[in-house]
């Protein structure tokens, strides 16, 4: 079942009516009616009466962002946007705002931006290692990988062995050190007993990646299913399982794998991809990847690198 999430008008921190669309034709996007959509309604109901509330805006913010992360859906990152705006007008040195800022910004792909804004921070906040956590990997995203090792090295003593091990050797992964950060993360991670679930799926998903770059496709699917056993739902695992069954031509296994995940675009595009290979009739699917496409066009968005080659093969860009 699918929730519409209306549009929020915030004018000095308050809220509109919402707006309900006299017919369904008038709706360009849906977002899933799930655990996650019904936290964000109870957090805009409390904000509404405690709109200085910062806690209630920083759990909020957070839950926009880990949706888009999670599902993929794009749209979670808009309304993150548009609701943090205002408190970084009348908060500008709140730092889990600016964070929330550069998160958005990295989402978006907009990395000089976010990497401004996390130089004033780690000037300030020196001692956060979130922060270059994330300027790490904000030089990953953009391929230069000796900056982002230069930064993960600044997570040592400031995080988790894990976390800064993971960080390091993902970064020295692209250094020509592939196997040896392989081997080194594996026996860091074998070692890891206390550290946050989050920081082990991150070892775990890049485990994966640099086992799939070792043309091992049988360890980086095993890496790949630890991750899914702790959540079932997580969008990169799924995406990048969905990868290497498509690689080996297990169209099938795709199939079958992201059949309750149709609304998260990337994995629908996939699963489309898989059922042509099949000889499915996908008529429909592709009308409705055309959508998503003219919805990006809108943003003034483009489809992400790593999906542009499914896009071609269907014949859509």
């Amino acid at each position: 079942m699918k929730l519409l999430l209306p549009f929020i008008l915030l004018t000095n921190l308050t809220f509109s009516k919402p707006f309900i669309p006299s017919n369904f034709n008038n709706v360009i996007h849906t977002l899933e009616e799930n655990q996650e959509a019904q936290k964000i309604t109870l957090l805009l109901k409390q904000i509404a009466l405690e709109p200085d509330n910062l806690v209630l805006v920083d759990r909020l913010l957070s839950t926009y962002i880990q949706s888009a992360k999670k599902s993929g859906n794009n749209s979670y990152i808009g309304y993150a946007e548009a609701f943090v705006a205002p408190y970084l007008i009348k908060y500008p040195k709140v730092y889990h705002l600016k964070m929330h800022q550069v998160n958005i910004l990295q989402y978006t792909h907009r990395f000089d931006e976010a990497l401004n804004i996390l130089q004033s921070i780690i000037v300030t906040t020196p001692q956060e290692a979130e922060s270059y956590l994330v300027k790490a990997s904000i030089y990953q995203a953009k391929e230069d990988f000796k900056a982002s090792l230069s930064t993960c090295k600044r997570l040592i003593f400031r995080s988790s062995h894990l976390l800064s091990s993971t960080c390091i050797t993902t970064a020295q992964s692209h250094l020509g050190k592939l196997e040896e950060s392989y081997t080194l993360l594996q026996d860091v991670y074998a070692k890891a007993e206390n550290e946050d679930l989050s920081e082990k799926l991150w070892a775990l998903t890049s485990l994966a990646d640099m086992a799939h770059r070792l043309n091992k496709p049988e360890e980086s699917l095993a890496y790949l299913e630890e991750v899914l056993e702790n959540d079932r739902n997580d969008y990169y695992a799924l995406k990048k399982m969905s990868d290497i069954y498509l690689l080996e031509k297990e169209y099938l296994k795709v199939k079958e794998l992201l059949t309750e995940y149709q609304h998260i675009e990337a994995l629908f595009l996939r699963q489309t991809v898989a059922r042509s290979k099949l000889g499915d009739s996908i008529l429909l699917e592709k009308e409705n990847l055309k959508s998503f496409l003219a919805l990006l066009k809108l943003r003034n968005e483009t489809a992400h690198k790593e999906d542009i080659p499914y896009f071609r093969e269907l014949g859509l860009l």
